[in-house]
């Protein structure tokens, strides 16, 4: 079975920085856009703006994340745990609400059973990620 709590080499870690570095942008971009869209869009209606205010959380959550993420590894220091750069609590509840926005586009027809199915795997692997950090420490 693959380790994947190892160190890795100082070129992936260049890689990974440029990636969050470009997806950091991307997304301060994209939030600033969505953000300023009620001021400069002629046909905005406020029958919009629940919309506007999930995508924005979305769009910002993810930025959160991603910039977290950076200055954890530009930092050089893993979080508490010692060995992710996330906190277990932060990968936990997201793989919470992974798995509760899986099941409700399920409920409402929007998401094949077989994804699901595929999608819940995922989130129940970040739900339990503590378990193979504390086997790994």
């Amino acid at each position: 079975m693959a380790d994947y709590l190892q160190p890795v080499s100082q070129p992936v870690r260049r890689l990974a920085i440029i990636a969050l570095g470009l997806a950091t942008l991307v997304l301060v971009a994209i939030v600033l856009f969505l953000a300023a869209l009620p001021l400069f869009a002629p046909g905005f209606k406020p029958e919009h703006i629940p919309f506007l205010l999930g995508a924005i959380a979305l769009f910002g959550v993810l930025l959160v994340a991603c910039a977290w993420m950076l200055a954890r590894i530009l930092k050089g220091a893993p979080s508490s745990s010692g060995l992710t750069v996330l906190p277990l609590w932060f990968i936990r509840v997201f793989g919470v609400l992974f798995i509760g926005c899986a099941v409700v586009a399920a409920w409402h027809g929007q998401l094949p059973l077989l994804l699901l199915l595929e999608v819940g795997s995922v989130g129940l692997a970040m739900i339990f990620v503590g378990r193979l950090v504390r086997r790994a420490s």
